[in-house]
């Protein structure tokens, strides 16, 4: 078994003397090679450079090492351990103890994970300029920091809940509608249900959403001819008005598509913009924002 060296370094004798005595560096296949009682002290005891070999296993360690979902259980402190951590390199002080507190709840929650952090050493080391100890899965998944300023993080805490709640809860009644349309196919409807009924329930839901996603769009296509083919399969065709005028848009818009979107049997849902080269008469002059905030309520109103 190859034998991997270990600097120790701890601002109190006593804590590396502990340590040093109470674990069984050899048998766990280790070499303690010093202490130092200071950061500074030990990188001048053991130069970067000299430890450049163990790259390769860092690297390993992050590209292949991951969760062990057959012996993962955040019920249970042992259980959660096989979880993926998502705090990394906090900076923290020597023999901080917060940051073993914070990774631990990063493996139970951290890829749904909000922070409001109160100002103080939590979130110095949390938040220090141009880094994060923070990172994410995978999917892209991660704790979401802020960090309130004053000593209001329990406010500042309440209004992240209340916005993302408030947030979510008009996605679901979105959701209750298309699942109460007639329009809406069969299957949709089953991802739809599983999703309501496992709202409440983080790691079902998260389940549940994956499923909605993966039965979503998978492929795209762009160009004239992609246009003119789907065109006539759509059931809503939703953009600026400038997409049933011919050479609109900068020319982008050929007449062969112009044709084909106005032609089709599809729904559309037009925009009034005015960089198509034309105006409709009778209609307020909104800003465009609430010209596609209109669109939506249409399109969800048609599903």
């Amino acid at each position: 078994m190859d034998t991997y060296t270990v600097l120790l370094v701890d601002d109190e004798e006593e804590v590396i003397q502990v340590i040093m005595k109470k674990i069984d560096w050899a048998g766990l296949g280790f070499s303690v090679i010093g202490y130092a009682n200071n950061g500074v002290k030990a990188l001048e005891m053991v130069p970067q450079e000299s430890q450049a070999e163990q790259q390769d296993v860092f690297n390993y360690m992050v590209e292949k090492v991951s969760v062990k979902e057959d012996m993962a259980d955040i019920k249970t402190v042992k259980g959660s351990q096989f979880k993926q951590p998502l705090l990394e390199f906090s900076g923290s002080c020597a023999g901080c103890a917060e940051t073993a507190y914070a990774r631990l709840v990063t493996q139970v929650c951290g890829d749904r994970m909000y922070i409001s952090n109160a100002t103080g050493c939590s979130s110095i080391w949390g938040g220090p300029a141009a880094t994060s100890p923070y990172t994410v899965d995978k999917c892209g998944h991660g704790p979401a920091w802020a960090n309130s300023l004053f000593e209001d993080n329990a406010e500042h805490g309440l209004g992240l809940l209340l916005g993302q709640k408030t947030i979510r809860e008009r996605l679901m009644g979105k959701l209750q509608e298309m699942a109460e349309s007639d329009k809406t196919p069969a299957e949709t409807k089953a991802l739809i249900a599983t999703y309501l009924e496992t709202a409440q329930d983080g790691a079902a839901n998260a389940a549940a959403t994956a499923a909605m996603l993966k039965a979503g769009a998978s492929a795209g296509a762009t160009g004239e001819n992609a246009v003119i083919w789907n065109a006539g399969k759509a059931q809503i065709i939703a953009g600026p008005i400038g997409l049933v005028m011919a050479n609109s848009m900068l020319g982008e818009c050929s007449p062969a598509m112009a044709t084909a979107i106005a032609s089709s049997p599809a729904h559309k849902v037009l925009i009034p913009a005015t960089r198509c080269g034309a105006s409709i008469a009778g209609l307020p002059e909104l800003p465009l924002a609430d010209y596609i905030a209109d669109a939506a309520r249409r399109i969800l109103e048609f599903v």
